[in-house]
């Protein structure tokens, strides 16, 4: 939601100070530029808000050892050959 709302309001900024082209007769006020800029801010913030985001400790799922760090999903057959699923509670830390 923080991304098309940066969008829009950089897509609005770009288009006032730079715009010059019209993009569409329906929208008189929007033009190509603002839809350049727009898109290429959110593209830039995009990339930056996902590494900062996958850079936090406390956003990231922690993992150990190829199990989560509260449960083990793992598929077991049963005795007739379907597959059942069991979730086992790792004990917390």
């Amino acid at each position: 939601m923080s991304l098309i709302t940066l969008n829009d309001i950089s897509a609005f900024y770009v288009g006032f100070f730079l715009g010059r082209t019209p993009l569409i007769r329906l929208s008189p006020k929007k033009t190509r530029e603002g839809f350049a800029g727009g898109a290429a801010l959110t593209v830039t913030a995009g990339a930056a808000l996902c590494h900062w985001l996958t850079s936090r400790p406390e956003l990231v799922c922690p993992v150990r050892g190829g199990k989560h760090l509260f449960f083990d999903i793992s598929i077991n057959s049963s005795w007739n050959g379907r597959p059942k699923v069991f979730i086992e509670t790792i004990p917390s830390l």
